[in-house]
């Protein structure tokens, strides 16, 4: 599969028979959810995560890289949904000779954890402007309000600086 975006299936360092989301369909919940699919077989994916990703040098210079808009968050799935827009497949290839480990946002624990929360609302309203249109785009906005309000409830006390929330939402919808 010379012409492909090729990855493995990813675990979590800390539960390493535990598979990380390594790829899926796009949906309307994909900005959300992140389904952890066995695979068992070579299978095509419209988005894969960035963790482990293969992909021919032609193909790399041909998308112009990662965009840098998406500082951190959503760029692998941005990165294979523009493949495969030219033409390029993505595949997920499970091999049990081959264990990738995530680290799960390693950087972003404790005081740090809102700047997370700030990049990832940022990135994924990019995603959802990028790869979304009319009502399947209305639902994301929707969904993406809804998750912001959930993240806040969840993470109380703990609150995150108005301002730079609202800079990373500013950010999302104009970039």
């Amino acid at each position: 599969m010379p012409e492909a975006i090729l990855g493995p299936l990813v675990y979590y360092s800390i539960d390493p028979d535990r598979i990380w989301p390594s790829g899926a369909g796009l949906t309307v919940l994909t900005p959300f959810v992140r389904a952890r699919e066995e695979f068992r077989s070579i299978t095509p994916v419209d988005t894969m995560t960035g963790c482990a990703m293969l992909l021919p040098a032609q193909a790399w210079t041909m998308l112009g890289g990662s965009d840098p808009a998406f500082f951190m968050y959503y760029e692998d799935f941005d990165l294979t949904l523009r493949a495969k827009a030219q033409g390029i497949r993505t595949c997920i290839v499970p091999n049990p000779e081959l264990r990738v480990w995530h680290h799960v946002s390693g950087s972003f624990r404790q005081a740090a954890a809102w700047r997370k929360h700030e990049l990832m609302t940022e990135s994924s309203l990019i995603f959802i402007r990028r790869h979304y249109s009319g009502v399947n785009k209305a639902i994301c906005f929707v969904l993406c309000a809804l998750h912001l309000g959930l993240t806040v409830v969840l993470n109380l006390p703990a609150l995150p600086s108005p301002g730079r929330l609202w800079n990373a939402i500013r950010r999302g919808l104009s970039r």
